[in-house]
């Protein structure tokens, strides 16, 4: 009878410890957290163009379970601001991942604001917290936050555009006057720029000597550049502007030109000069 009963003492404590080392292997998966991150296709960074739309910002959780998951987040802007650079269209502050789905997003459209030459945009989406028992994952290799910068998708102009220029005709030097080139194509072996004047508003009215001629005939004109000799046409839009020819200087960044015309009966050319403002 005693054997018996130490038998079954020691199957007993067997059993309990057994029953205890069980537990213990068990219970870090069963406390394993619930957590959201976020993803892009370049870690911790989202590089987009002016102009794009409907662009994603993925949310994660590592646990897809049958209860939705709301993320909430905020935004730092560094350099972009919201309504001129970029505007959220769909999870603004919060996004909420359905039941049974591993991701939400984050949608945004950039801004195309038709400026060339600008710096990046950038601004930066940090994860705060989430309802449902998940956390934010800050562990390496997960990411709760990502920089977007937004780049200029615009040409930058080989030719600056704003100007004063000096135009010359008989000798003598004509009303200077502000000039605005307008880029019409940009970025090929040959650009072009509209101009309102290739002489100046006023120069009719100087030229006669009677101020009720300023403003008439201003000589609009098409200017075109070849950039690699840096050669310069001149193009009129009316049939009296005949056009010339001149160089661009990069390293002054003036451009000089000289013009035809067939407006007067006495045949003349204006030498002008730009200099970039």
């Amino acid at each position: 009878m005693r054997k018996k009963l130490h038998w079954l003492v020691f199957a007993l404590t067997c059993l309990v410890m057994f029953g205890c080392e069980d537990e213990t292997v068990n219970a870090p998966f069963a406390s394993f957290d619930k957590s959201v991150s976020l993803y892009t296709a370049d870690g911790a960074n989202l590089v987009v163009l002016e102009g794009d739309v409907n662009v994603g910002i993925v949310i994660t959780r590592n646990l897809v379970d049958p209860s939705p998951v709301t993320v909430n987040y905020t935004i730092e802007e560094v350099s972009a601001s919201a309504g001129a650079d970029y505007e959220i269209i769909a999870g603004a502050g919060s996004v909420t991942i359905p039941s049974d789905q591993a991701s939400g997003f984050i949608l945004f459209n950039t801004v195309d604001n038709d400026f060339g030459g600008e710096d990046d945009k950038i601004f930066i989406v940090r994860l705060t917290g989430a309802d449902s028992g998940y956390v934010v994952d800050e562990s390496p290799g997960r990411a709760s936050e990502v920089t977007v910068v937004i780049q200029d998708d615009e040409c930058v102009p080989y030719l600056p555009l704003s100007h004063t220029a000096a135009p010359m005709a008989f000798g003598f030097a004509a009303p200077t006057y502000p000039v605005v080139l307008g880029n019409l194509t940009c970025g090929g072996a040959v650009e072009t720029y509209s101009m309102d004047s290739a002489w100046g508003p006023n120069f009719v009215g100087w030229a006669t000597g009677d101020p009720g001629f300023n403003g008439a005939f201003p000589y609009s004109a098409v200017l075109s550049v070849d950039t690699a000799t840096n050669a310069v046409t001149i193009t009129g839009n009316d049939a009296w502007a005949t056009g010339g020819s001149g160089t661009y200087d990069p390293m002054t960044g003036q451009i000089s030109y000289t013009v035809s015309q067939a407006l007067f009966t006495t045949d003349f050319t204006v030498d002008n000069v730009l200099t970039p403002n």
